[in-house]
């Protein structure tokens, strides 16, 4: 049975551990071990009792499977580094309710989550996130640790970079590209090329560079 630790202690930790409380009822053996945050959250209510063990300061990741429950892009990259360096196992939360093409690849550490989308030849990087109703067409690709807010649609062909943020029901047409570490805002729609760092938003969708982006080497692809 894997024994999962959920990084992050918010209300998207919530989520991830109601995501994980259906998995093991559909017959998945695994079992929420705690959580791992440097504040001191409230998880009282989350399933199952689930209790804070730690913070990532002092965390010996080296017994468990970890899903990392952290809404933002650029945080999640972070944190996946940094346990990666300390040889850490990820664990792909996949909800039963989503639907995943046969020829779709999912990254080690991504979530998907309940009534998402992943269309045919789709590639889901490590560490992102497909969040509620979200979707990625026919051969997009969505970077690592990159976030697709709920609703959020890639359509066929588009392309996020790795660290790039989707606010909820951004809509990216046929082909769009989007750089890593950029932003697009919530109801945005984006049909262009967009480089690393920029901030999109409007509709039709603008874009200019707003962001720094990290210059510490990439995380794995």
């Amino acid at each position: 049975m894997k024994q999962i630790i959920i990084v992050g202690g918010g209300r998207f930790g919530l989520e991830a551990a109601t995501y994980l409380h259906d998995l093991a009822r559909s017959g998945v053996e695994l079992e929420v071990s705690g959580v791992i945050d440097d504040s001191s959250p409230d998880v009282s209510d989350f399933p199952g009792g689930v209790q804070k063990i730690g913070d990532l300061t002092s965390w010996d990741p080296r017994d468990f499977d970890h899903i990392i429950a952290i809404g933002d892009a650029h945080a999640r990259w972070k944190v996946a580094a940094l346990l990666g360096a300390r040889s850490a196992r990820f664990f792909s939360l996949i909800h039963p309710s989503a639907y995943i093409a046969d020829t779709a690849e999912i990254g080690l550490g991504a979530m998907v989550c309940p009534l998402s989308f992943v269309g045919p030849h789709a590639r889901v990087g490590p560490h992102a996130v497909i969040n509620v109703q979200a979707s990625l067409g026919h051969d997009a690709r969505l970077g690592t640790a990159a976030v697709l807010s709920p609703g959020a649609k890639v359509s066929g062909r588009g392309e996020i970079g790795e660290g790039a943020f989707l606010g909820s029901l951004a809509l990216m047409t046929p082909g769009a590209k989007l750089g890593a570490f950029s932003k697009m805002a919530a109801g945005a729609v984006w049909s262009g090329v967009a480089p690393e760092g920029s901030l999109v938003a409007g509709n039709p969708g603008k874009s200019r560079i707003m962001f720094r982006v990290p210059t510490t080497a990439t995380l794995p692809q």
